[in-house]
């Protein structure tokens, strides 16, 4: 390994323990959550009630998946 890889594979490294230290499990639940609520938003203005209404929507009103 030369000089250069070395380098990147230990600036690569520190990165990466870096980054999964800064994000903990409860910054991705409030990430997948706000996500969710986003898409669902984006569903609601593309589409309107093609799909039913809030309360009947197979996207809104229920949630399909447990955080």
């Amino acid at each position: 390994m030369d000089v250069l890889g070395f380098v990147i594979s230990v600036f690569s490294g520190v990165v990466g323990n870096s980054v999964y230290n800064f994000i903990t499990e409860e910054d991705i639940e409030l990430k997948l959550t706000r996500i969710y609520h986003l898409v669902e938003n984006l569903f609601c203005e593309k589409y309107g009630n093609k799909y039913g209404d809030y309360s009947n929507s197979f996207l809104l009103g229920k949630r399909i998946f447990i955080i």
